[in-house]
């Protein structure tokens, strides 16, 4: 009934680092903890925010690729 598949360190390692990249994704994009002040240092202005948006979007894209090459590596049949 149950199979006894053992479970790569590699697949768990692959899995846990997409899911930090979309965390470093998420925090990028929505969250100031990223936002560099300005001179009168005013948090609700961003000067910075075309930047962390353009990294928030390739931490995104390579969180989505990785995962995709971790889930294509763990359904292939040898």
């Amino acid at each position: 009934m149950f199979t006894n598949r053992k479970i790569p360190f590699r697949t768990v390692w692959g899995v846990l680092m997409t899911f930090v990249y979309l965390g470093l994704a998420y925090a990028t994009v929505f969250t100031p903890l990223l936002i560099r002040y300005n001179a009168y240092n005013d948090p609700r202005h961003d000067d910075n925010v075309m930047l962390r948006t353009i990294l928030g979007i390739v931490f995104f894209v390579y969180a989505v690729v990785r995962g995709y090459n971790v889930w294509q590596k763990t359904n292939r049949k040898d």
